[in-house]
C-alpha cells in the first residue's frame, strides 16, 4: 500500500491538474445539456482523487486515529450511493487542492548541502616537508594527521590543520561568517572549506573529511534539520475530534430516522469543504503578498511563529551589518586630504588587501601617482617612496614598529585602523569597519514592540567588536567568538527552557542554528545553504522585512481563524436546517459552495494589506 501512495505523491501535482480539467469539462457539459458526458466525467474526478485519501485514511486507522479522510471517503461513497455525484466530485477535488496547496508550500530540498559539499577539493598538493615545493597530488582520503601540504592562492584549503611555512589572508566566512579576512602566520590554525586570497602556505595536516569543522557543520545542518519536526496541520488536529463527532452524528441519525439517505446527507454536509480550502487559500495570499514585499516563506508555519513571543537572536556580520569593510571616518591630521587620499590609492592599488578594496572606493578619481620601492611587511602594513617621499600605510603595529607617535584613539581593537604617514609624520587616519545596516536601531525596536521576548546577538567575531556594535543597539544580551556548533547549541539550550526562537543569519555557519530554530530567516544576500535551510528569506537583506513580516502574519492567522469560523458556522446552519426540514442535499451543497466562495474572497481581503 505504501507503494501506492508514493506513486499518488509523486505524482500529486499531475493528479491534481487531470482532476481540475475533468471538473472543468464536466461543469461545462452540465451547462451545456451534456449530464451523461458530466456525470461521467465527474465519476472520473472521484475515481482519481479518492484512492490516494482513502489509502490515507486507512493508514490513519492503522495507527489508531480518526483523520479526515476517513470522513471524506465514507461521505464521498455515500454520495455516490444515493446518486449525488456533482458533490462527490466536488468534495473530493476541493480536498485534494487544499492537500497539494500545503505540501507544496512546506517542500524543502537539499541541493544546496549537495552543492556545498562539493565545493571542498576533493585532492590535496603534498609534500615532504615545510620547505619542499615539489609537490605531488592526492587524493584527500589518501592524507593523514602530521603530513604537509601546500596550498596555493586562489585555492581551498582542504583539510583543517595549522600554518607551519607562509603567511597569507584566508576568508573564514564559511566557518565563521566573518566578512574580513584573518591574517595567517606561522602557527595560525586554518580550516577546511577555508579560501586563501593571497599568499602561499604550508599546512600541517591535523583533521581531513567528516572530522573537519567544515564536514561537522555539514552534519550539524543535516541533524538539525532531522531533529526538527513540522507542525501537524490544523486539519488533522481538528479531525481528530471532529471527525469522530460526525461519524457518529450521522449513525445516530441512521438509527433514529431508519433513512440512509438522511444519514448520509449528514455526512456530505459535514465534511468542512470551506475548511479544507479555507486555510490554504488564506495561506497562499499571505504567500505571495509576502513575495511582494520581498518576503519568502516556504509555508504557513513561518506565519504561525511570527505571530509569538519569540526570541530573535541576529548573527552579526551582513545581517545586522552590510558585510563588507568600510571606510567609516577620515581623520585629516596634515596636509590636503584629497593629496593624502591620493597617496593611499596610490599604495593600495598595489596590493590585495581586503581593505585596500574599501579604500579604494573613496577615491574620486584613478588617477595615481608612480610608486618606487614599494615592500609590503606582512602583518602590518606597506612602506614606498612617492616623488622622494618616505610613505608608510599601515596598521598601528606597523607605526609603533617604526617609533611614530600615534593617537590612543587608534588601537581600539573594533575597528581596523589604516594610518597614512609622510616622512615619520601622520597625515591621515581612516578607520575601517563593516557598517550597521540602515535603520537597523528602529528595526529592531519596531520588532521589540510586536511582542518580541529578547533580541540576541550571537557572532563568530571577537567580543569587542561585539560589544562596539551591541552598545549602539537595542539588544538584550550578545556574545561574540562563538563557533556554529555554540550558536546551535544556545538555540537548544532556550528551546529546552519552552521558548520559540527565531534565528536570523545569512552565513553557512548560521546553517545549523537557523535549521534547528523554530524559525530561520535568511537575508537574501546571504549564502545558498543559508536560505535553503531557512524557513523564510529577506529577498532585500533589509531587516525592515522583519517588522512588515510580523504584521503579515498576524493578518493571515486572523484570516484563517476567519476561515475556520466561517466553515464551521456554515456546517453548523446546514445540520440545523436540516433537522428542521429547512435544508435538502442539493440546497446544502449550494450552501458548501458559497461557503467555499466566501472564504476565498475573505482571503482575497488580505490583497489590501497595507
Amino acid at each position: 500500500m505504501s507503494s501506492i501512495q508514493n506513486f499518488f505523491k509523486k505524482f500529486q501535482k499531475a493528479n491534481l491538474i487531470g482532476m481540475s480539467t475533468l471538473l472543468g469539462f464536466a461543469l461545462l457539459f452540465h451547462f451545456i445539456h451534456l449530464s451523461k458526458l458530466s456525470q461521467i466525467l465527474i465519476l472520473l474526478v472521484v475515481l482519481i482523487g479518492i484512492l490516494p485519501i482513502f489509502l490515507r485514511a486507512i493508514s490513519a486507522l492503522q495507527y489508531k486515529s480518526i483523520s479526515i479522510e476517513l470522513l471524506i471517503s465514507i461521505a464521498v461513497l455515500g454520495a455516490l450511493m444515493i446518486h449525488e455525484y456533482d458533490e462527490a466530485g466536488i468534495v473530493v477535488w476541493l480536498f485534494t487542492l487544499g492537500d497539494w496547496l500545503q505540501v507544496i508550500m512546506l517542500r524543502k530540498t537539499r541541493q544546496s548541502i549537495r552543492d556545498l559539499i562539493k565545493t571542498v577539493p576533493t585532492t590535496a598538493l603534498k609534500v615532504n616537508t615545510s620547505d619542499d615545493r615539489h609537490y605531488e597530488e592526492v587524493a584527500i582520503d589518501e592524507l593523514v594527521p602530521n603530513q604537509y601540504i601546500l596550498v596555493k592562492a586562489g585555492s581551498t584549503i582542504p583539510v583543517d590543520g595549522v600554518v607551519v611555512q607562509g603567511t597569507s589572508y584566508v576568508n573564514e566566512a564559511s566557518i565563521t561568517g566573518e566578512s574580513k579576512p584573518t591574517h595567517k602566520i606561522v602557527l595560525s590554525d586554518v580550516f577546511a572549506g577555508t579560501f586563501v586570497n593571497d599568499g602561499t602556505i604550508v599546512v600541517k595536516v591535523n583533521k581531513t573529511g567528516d572530522e573537519t569543522v567544515f564536514g561537522k557543520l555539514i552534519e550539524l545542518i543535516e541533524d538539525a534539520q532531522d531533529s526538527q519536526t513540522k507542525e501537524q496541520q490544523f486539519i488533522d488536529q481538528f479531525a481528530q475530534y471532529y471527525t469522530p463527532m460526525i461519524l457518529i452524528l450521522g449513525i445516530v441519525v441512521a438509527l433514529w430516522t431508519k433513512n440512509i439517505e438522511t444519514a448520509i446527507t449528514v455526512l456530505v454536509l459535514g465534511c468542512p469543504g470551506a475548511l479544507v480550502i479555507g486555510v490554504p487559500v488564506s495561506t497562499v495570499m499571505g504567500i505571495g503578498i509576502a513575495a511582494k514585499n520581498g518576503i519568502i516563506t516556504k509555508g504557513a508555519a513561518s506565519f504561525n511563529i511570527l505571530t509569538q513571543r519569540n526570541y530573535f537572536i541576529f548573527d552579526k556580520t551582513g545581517t545586522l551589518t552590510i558585510g563588507e569593510p568600510t571606510v567609516v571616518k577620515i581623520e585629516n591630521l596634515m596636509g590636503e586630504q584629497d593629496n593624502n587620499l591620493k597617496l593611499l590609492a596610490s599604495i593600495e592599488n598595489e596590493s590585495n588587501h581586503p581593505l585596500a578594496r574599501a579604500i579604494l572606493k573613496i577615491n574620486k578619481t584613478n588617477d595615481f601617482y608612480p610608486i618606487q620601492d614599494i615592500q609590503t611587511i606582512p602583518g602590518q602594513g606597506i612602506t614606498a617612496h612617492i616623488d622622494h617621499q618616505s610613505i608608510l600605510v599601515g596598521n598601528p603595529k606597523m607605526m609603533q614598529a617604526k617609533h611614530i607617535k600615534i593617537p590612543a584613539s587608534t588601537t581600539n581593537i573594533a575597528d581596523s585602523k589604516v594610518i597614512l604617514t609622510v616622512n615619520q609624520r601622520v597625515h591621515m587616519i581612516l578607520t575601517i569597519n563593516d557598517q550597521l545596516r540602515p535603520n537597523i536601531q528602529q528595526n529592531l525596536e519596531r520588532i521589540k514592540q510586536q511582542g518580541a521576548k529578547k533580541l540576541i546577538l550571537l557572532s563568530g567575531d571577537n567580543q569587542e567588536a561585539v560589544d562596539a556594535i551591541a552598545k549602539t543597539l537595542p539588544l538584550d544580551q550578545a556574545s561574540g567568538n562563538l563557533l556554529p556548533a555554540d550558536k546551535l547549541t544556545i538555540v537548544k539550550q532556550l528551546q529546552r527552557q519552552g521558548e520559540s526562537v527565531v534565528f536570523v543569519g545569512d552565513g553557512i555557519n548560521d546553517g545549523p542554528a537557523l535549521s534547528q530554530a523554530d524559525l530561520g530567516i535568511a537575508m537574501g544576500g546571504g549564502t545558498d545553504i543559508a536560505i535553503e535551510v531557512s524557513d523564510l528569506v529577506l529577498v532585500k537583506s533589509n531587516l525592515a522585512q522583519i517588522p512588515r513580516a510580523i504584521k503579515l502574519a498576524h493578518a493571515t492567522m486572523h484570516n484563517m481563524q476567519q476561515n475556520i469560523f466561517i466553515a464551521l458556522a456554515t456546517v453548523l446552519i446546514l445540520f440545523i436546517g436540516l433537522f428542521t426540514n429547512f435544508v435538502d442535499m442539493s440546497m446544502g451543497m449550494l450552501v458548501h459552495e458559497l461557503s467555499v466562495l466566501l472564504v476565498v474572497f475573505n482571503a482575497l481581503r488580505l490583497n489590501y494589506f497595507k
